[in-house]
């Protein structure tokens, strides 16, 4: 199972996906993560995401994310960042694979502790943005 990292900016203070509240979302960014296992299937070293349906897209995925249980034992496929309008940034790891059976991986880059679930209906919508 492939795992994938992000996070939204509506989640309130304290629920742990995002922090960001009322800041308007500029761009999505994605970098592939060097030693990566899918490095080689992904189309681009790194793209950023600025139609608004397409930041959409990820920023229901991180809202819909389910807190998981345990430690996590993960590789990182992508770094992605959101850029708020303020100039303020939040960084997170996003697992996404290139198949319609995988759920998602979501970690916020600074709680890499804590891991958030994106179900595979999810992860589908977004391997579809990433990988045309």
């Amino acid at each position: 199972m492939m795992l994938i990292g992000l996070t939204g900016c509506a989640a309130k203070e304290g629920e742990g996906k995002s922090e960001v509240s009322g800041d308007e979302v500029v761009s999505v960014t994605l970098a592939c993560a060097r030693g990566s296992n899918d490095a080689a299937n992904v189309p681009f070293a790194e793209k950023t995401y600025e139609d608004q349906q397409e930041m959409t897209s990820f920023l229901q995925t991180i809202e819909k994310a389910e807190k998981m249980d345990g430690i996590l034992n993960y590789v990182s496929m992508f770094h992605m960042t959101v850029s708020y309008e303020s100039g303020t940034q939040q960084k997170y790891v996003l697992n996404i694979a290139d198949d319609d059976e995988s759920n998602g991986l979501l970690v916020r880059a600074d709680r890499d502790h804590q891991g958030y679930e994106i179900l595979k209906d999810q992860a589908q919508a977004l391997s579809e943005l990433i990988y045309p």
